[in-house]
């Protein structure tokens, strides 16, 4: 499998080193998927070119995962423990922070890990897992995006001798182990919060707007943990609108800033997300909206400090990202050690204020 991982990487380097406009390449991965089937195309014909271009989008995500685990350094080694990440993305810094604690803490065990990134697709992350199945990795890793759609992926890894260890978003599948946040109690504890703030700055009256992820499983149970809390504290505040950010910062700003103008009587904005936080202290400053509304939301950034520190943001949920990692690493280690491992892995959260933010400055500098 390695040799051919090998000659398979080294081919489609070079193709993709030649003039892009006369270059078409398929990669087939065979159903049921049991070997990589060895079959490149690189043509200069028009109409085969053409035609390549017209796969579907799902033939192309096949072919990403596959390449991941071609190009990788996993591959070449065939002895050790070796263990595969498949993430959301590596462009929120709550993912890349999940990342990097497990990678200190594979390199500290003298493991070996590789990551995927699905790039927000979930479709990707399914192929991802079938291939490090037939790559016969010793364990995998995943902060799933699509928590029923990636059930039979990670059924069948099980299947085949593979424990699965979930981080953050609740599988409640066939993985060994979960690893995150209690998502809807930390919820609850910033919807609390907030109707406290409600009750203390607004006389118990309150017009919220929520920036979410309408198809993050994990921000919906954000948002259901919210309403919770908020009703329990507050129950004349109303949530008057709730817009998705698309767990895109930029979309996220677009998604506030529409919000803000359409609702301006709005006091309250909560954030979901790392990049539904960030896109709503941006759309913020740009609406000039900082003196009439407040800023609730999840995980911190450079942006987010600022918020607290100017006052536009009353509080963030701060989780510890890298001990997410970290326990899910020393995890799938123990279990392939024989060890018992409780399924549930509970990772605490810190509601961080202007009061207590000074531990986090260094930080997010």
């Amino acid at each position: 499998m390695a040799g051919l991982a090998e000659e398979m990487a080294h081919i489609l380097l070079s193709v993709f080193l030649n003039d892009e406009d006369k270059l078409t390449f398929v990669f087939f991965l065979r159903q049921p998927v049991n070997r990589f089937t060895d079959l490149i195309c690189h043509s200069g014909n028009r109409t085969r070119r053409m035609a390549m271009l017209r796969l579907s989008k799902r033939f192309t995500l096949t072919l990403g995962a596959v390449l991941a685990l071609a190009l990788s350094p996993m591959i070449q080694a065939q002895t050790g423990t070796r263990l595969a990440l498949v993430q959301v993305n590596q462009q929120a810094l709550y993912f890349t922070q999940i990342t990097q604690g497990a990678q200190a803490a594979a390199k500290a065990a003298g493991a070996e890990l590789v990551v995927f990134n699905a790039n927000d697709n979930p479709s990707a992350q399914n192929d991802a897992i079938e291939a490090y199945i037939q790559d016969k990795v010793d364990a995998i890793l995943v902060c799933a995006i699509d928590v029923n759609g990636i059930k039979p992926a990670v059924s069948a890894a099980a299947q085949a001798g593979i424990p699965v260890v979930a981080i953050d978003a609740v599988i409640d599948g066939d993985n060994a182990v979960q690893v995150g946040v209690d998502n809807r109690e930390a919820a609850r504890q910033i919807g609390q919060y907030t109707g406290e703030y409600i009750n203390r700055e607004l006389a118990g009256k309150a017009s919220i707007g929520v920036v979410g992820a309408l198809g993050s499983y994990v921000q919906n149970l954000r948002l259901d943990g919210f309403r919770e809390g908020l009703a329990k504290t507050a129950s004349q505040a109303k949530i008057v609108n709730t817009v998705d950010g698309n767990n895109v910062q930029d979309t996220a700003q677009a998604a506030a800033e529409n919000l803000l103008t359409a609702n301006p009587e709005l006091q309250i904005i909560y954030a979901t997300g790392e990049p539904a936080l960030i896109g709503s202290v941006a759309a913020s400053v740009s609406q000039g909206a900082g003196e009439r509304v407040r800023i609730f939301g999840w995980d911190l950034s450079s942006q987010a400090v600022q918020g607290l520190d100017d006052g536009s943001v009353a509080v963030v949920v701060q989780q510890n990202t890298q001990a997410m990692g970290k326990t899910a690493v020393e995890s799938a280690l123990s279990l392939l050690a024989g060890k018992t491992v409780a399924r549930e892995q509970s990772i605490p959260v810190t509601l961080v204020t202007k009061a207590n933010l000074a531990p986090y400055r260094a930080e997010f500098k």
